[in-house]
């Protein structure tokens, strides 16, 4: 009966699919967020921030005070919403953040050393990717241990929909938002004076790489020089914090990784890095001197005084006929 009553108003809702296929970003509809198929039965995918993840902390002899675990929660969902809002996002709804913490280090080493693919002894917080689980030695010093939190958060949220990023771009931004701040009336991210310090230092002795050679490592080799010096993991972060100075470098990293999230797994994609980074709308071959404009600006930013940032996270109109739409599909069952 139902049927038959909704079956005039089927062009109706064609029409709707099809001006929204028109009118949303890509990402969206890339997802299936906007597709044919959403008409008759609901996504699983959303972006709409009412939806907000699931914190689950499993805690081995540690003990994290209520107002930490408020503070972890906060945080979180703060994160989550600015990769929704600034990158363009969309997450599972049943999206569960699992963060395992061990007060003692021997016990996280070996809880570590056993499920991590490639484990470092120096580390205090790993993301493990096909566990679906954050890894924490808490320690002593509540602030890094909410860093550690923030950071091992950044990694999961960014991999939920990416299966392949430039390893400079997934540490950078972990490295960056390890700094967020939400104790004031204003969410703040604080800059690294340590790593500032070295990126000035290093900068008129020829310390900073050519981004040439820098953005076109594979991830392989980024990695291998980071266990071997701060250098990658430094520039990494200067590199994210100089883009998320400014609303059209939030707008490259959100290209970025709109870029990597559609994208077969491919180590050489450094070519539509430069690209991007350039400005350049369409990933065609590089030619000499594109990122020259880019890197003269970043290494003029260096030598200037680094500034705490304001970091917002816009709230998002309900997307009332997805909500219809939904709605249909469930009496249509």
């Amino acid at each position: 009966m139902l049927k038959r009553i909704l079956f005039p108003f089927f062009p109706i809702l064609l029409l709707i699919t099809f001006y929204q296929f028109q009118t949303q970003p890509p990402s969206a509809y890339r997802l299936g967020a906007f597709s044919l198929p959403d008409v008759f039965a609901s996504s699983d995918l959303t972006q709409d921030t009412t939806y907000l993840p699931q914190v689950e902390i499993i805690q081995h002899d540690s003990s994290v005070s209520p107002e930490t675990h408020d503070y972890l929660v906060k945080g979180i969902n703060y994160m989550y919403k600015f990769y929704i809002t600034r990158f363009d996002y969309s997450f599972p709804r049943d999206l569960t953040v699992k963060i395992r913490v061990f007060k003692n280090i021997d016990d996280y080493k070996a809880y570590t050393s056993r499920v991590a693919s490639s484990p470092v002894s120096s580390h205090i917080g790993l993301y493990i990717h096909r566990l679906q689980e954050i890894v924490v030695w808490q320690g002593a010093d509540t602030s890094r241990f909410t860093k550690t939190v923030f950071h091992e958060t950044s990694h999961l949220l960014l991999r939920n929909q990416t299966h392949y990023c430039p390893r400079w771009l997934n540490e950078g931004l972990s490295e960056y938002f390890e700094e967020l701040d939400l104790s004031g009336d204003v969410p703040m991210v604080h800059s690294q004076p340590v790593k500032d310090k070295r990126m000035k230092t290093r900068l008129p002795e020829g310390g900073v790489p050519a981004l040439q050679n820098y953005l076109t490592q594979s991830n392989r080799e980024w990695s291998s020089h980071d266990n071997k010096s701060d250098a990658p993991r430094t520039v990494a972060w200067s590199l994210v914090y100089y883009l998320m100075d400014t609303q059209k470098g939030q707008r490259m990293v959100k290209d970025l990784l709109d870029h990597y999230r559609h994208q077969p797994l491919d180590p050489t994609q450094s070519v539509e890095v430069m690209n991007t980074l350039a400005g350049i709308d369409s990933f065609a071959t590089v030619q000499s001197g594109t990122a020259v404009a880019f890197e003269g600006s970043w290494r003029q930013w260096i030598t200037e005084e680094r500034l705490d940032q304001p970091i917002v996270a816009r709230s998002l109109q309900k997307n009332h006929t997805s909500g219809i739409r939904r709605w249909l599909a469930m009496k249509w069952e």
